[in-house]
């Protein structure tokens, strides 16, 4: 998956719009190594579903301060 594909299943909010889609398209063609970090959070529900692009990055600013 790339970051255009990525940007496919993102609503203009940036929430997860197809789930499902999302999980089959990177489980038969893998994700680029700069978006594996994104990616797993959604893949592990780390980002509840519907949660808006904004509250997002001000979760892994918080998060990233912390670390």
């Amino acid at each position: 998956m790339t970051f255009r594909e990525f940007q496919h299943y993102l609503d203009a909010d940036g929430r997860m719009v197809n789930y499902e889609a999302f999980r089959e398209s990177i489980y038969y063609g893998g994700v680029e190594p700069s978006l594996r970090k994104v990616v797993w959070r959604h893949l592990l529900c780390v980002f509840p579903e519907g949660m808006q692009s904004t509250f997002l990055a001000g979760l892994q600013s918080f998060a990233f301060h912390l670390a």
